[in-house]
């Protein structure tokens, strides 16, 4: 299948990038690598036949309309997104410029392009949303763009009638999360000597486990038009600073999953997968990266061959 990845040199798009090429699909990545980007990610993705970076912004009509020509893409991801976090000087108006007016043209382009072409039958579009209380504490007017683009979407596939599938989760973690990495802020405090005291459970939803559903249901042809996705795992900061602690002191202790009760009829998936393993190469980059403390390696390959 032809896969176009808006922002695919981002946390999540890039996973699913990589996910897309070792598959076998041909994959276009549009990325203008901004602050939250990194080709670090998926550098060895340049030497397979089936994938290509263009350098480009989301904005740019011209450019975009090109590209889209030539990728000729039956299946959409669009992972384009800022926030001030990484836009910290001039970011309300580079927020605004990709996250509205970039996804309007894009949408645009892709209803001519796939009329033209009478692909709108098999073409599909999938974006991942986010509730206000899960986004960056950005100021008001930058949350609004992300959620304007998410209304945007819901509705432009209504009209259209083109395959529309917005996907929902708690909090994404996973390696090669630059801004707002929950995971280091809970290290970097348990490792200062500061206990959290964060009350709230979180579903925690790794972004491999993620990129995985969000590519299998968007090359299905049945892929509703939103999807909750969750996992077994609901804890508080407290409890998951528990748990990087005992990971990264290299504990093979594995945690019951703790569901409270009936939040699983919120999810129209579950991934029930070890949160341990996860959080375990959470770390292992986090260390490679930051150049912190390094983590029990002997630990993380025996998680992986268990």
């Amino acid at each position: 299948m032809q896969i176009l990845v808006t922002g695919g040199a981002g946390f999540i798009g890039s996973v699913v990038v990589r996910r897309a090429v070792n598959e076998g699909h041909f994959v276009t990545n549009y990325d203008a690598l901004t602050a939250a980007a990194s080709l670090g990610d998926i550098w060895d993705l340049e030497e397979a036949d089936n994938y290509q970076l263009v350098l480009g912004d989301i904005s740019d009509r011209n450019k975009l309309k090109k590209l889209i020509q030539v990728a000729r893409p039956q299946l959409v991801f669009h992972c384009a997104v800022e926030t001030l976090r990484a836009w910290p000087l001039g970011g309300e108006e580079r927020c605004l410029a990709t996250n509205v007016t970039g996804t309007a043209i894009l949408l645009e382009l892709l209803q001519e392009f796939w009329t033209a072409n009478n692909m709108r039958d098999e073409a599909r579009f999938v974006q991942l949303c986010a509730a206000r209380a899960d986004l960056p504490k950005d100021l008001p007017s930058v949350q609004d763009t992300v959620l304007i683009a998410q209304d945007m979407v819901a509705n432009w596939g209504q009209e259209t009638g083109i395959s529309v599938t917005q996907f929902h989760a708690g909090q994404i973690f996973g390696p090669g999360q630059r801004f707002c990495n929950e995971i280091e802020r809970l290290w970097q405090d348990l490792d200062a000597g500061h206990e959290s005291h964060g009350l709230e459970a979180k579903n925690w939803v790794s972004v491999s486990d993620l990129a995985y559903t969000m590519l299998a249901q968007g090359v299905s042809a049945a892929a509703p038009s939103r999807m909750n996705i969750g996992t077994p795992h609901w804890l508080t900061d407290r409890e998951m600073q528990d748990i990087i602690g005992q990971v990264a002191r290299g504990s093979d202790t594995k945690r019951a999953p703790k569901t409270p009760a009936g939040m699983t009829t919120a999810f129209d998936q579950v991934l029930d997968v070890p949160l341990e393993d996860r959080v375990s190469q959470t770390l292992s980059w986090l260390s490679d990266w930051r150049g912190w403390p390094s983590v029990d390696r002997d630990a993380t390959r025996r998680r992986a061959q268990s």
